[in-house]
């Protein structure tokens, strides 16, 4: 399997409730905010942490 590099903007969203991720995602740089479907904020993904598959 390759690599591939992928950006994202700020508040935009990577994955919803219930979806099916079909790969994992080093973050390299910057950090995601996990929120659960009500709304809460559950976890936080920093730079060199895997999140996804």
């Amino acid at each position: 399997m390759g690599e591939k590099h992928i950006s994202w903007t700020a508040g935009e969203i990577i994955y919803k409730a219930g979806y099916e991720p079909y790969f994992a995602c080093l973050l390299n740089k910057g950090e995601v905010e996990i929120i659960s479907d009500k709304g809460t904020s559950v976890a936080l993904i920093y730079e060199n942490e895997v999140f996804g598959d």
